[in-house]
């Protein structure tokens, strides 16, 4: 069972995307971190200009860098659409994916297949998880 509060951001996460995609069809990454108060927050931009999603990505991670070297959040999850290959060898989909850590080392990346159906929206397969990597609270961590 995951820490409160990597269930919080997630919870967090999969209903801001759904929302989006639901509303307008895609949606670009965005963050939530949990701060040292316990606090959840959403951390979201929208870039003044058409940037690539890499170098927009590369923006929030080094934002969040910077609240995790500031001491500033106990926990963070970044949510992007991408392409996975699903698990069981049943092919490839869209998903959100959250990717989630806390500075206790606990880390995991949750997909959450969908299709968007015209008229419809999108529909949702069942979500797992695996094994995430420390992207952002290795740097406290090397200390």
């Amino acid at each position: 069972m995951a820490h409160p509060d990597l269930e919080k951001i997630l919870v967090l996460l999969l209903d801001s995307a759904r929302g989006m995609l639901d509303a307008e069809g895609r949606f670009l990454p965005f963050a939530a971190v949990v701060d040292v108060q316990g606090r959840l927050s959403l951390l979201d931009a929208e870039p003044e200009d058409e940037i690539e999603v890499p170098i927009f990505v590369e923006a929030i991670q080094q934002g969040l860098r910077r609240a995790v070297t500031a001491g500033d959040i106990v926990a963070a999850g970044m949510c992007a659409d991408v392409h996975v290959d699903l698990p069981g060898d049943s092919g490839s989909s869209d998903a959100i994916c959250a990717q989630l850590e806390r500075e206790n080392g606990e880390c995991f990346d949750v997909y959450l297949p969908y299709r968007l159906e015209h008229g419809a929206g999108a529909l949702y397969a069942e979500p797992f998880a695996v094994t995430g990597e420390m992207r952002l609270f290795s740097i406290r961590n090397a200390d």
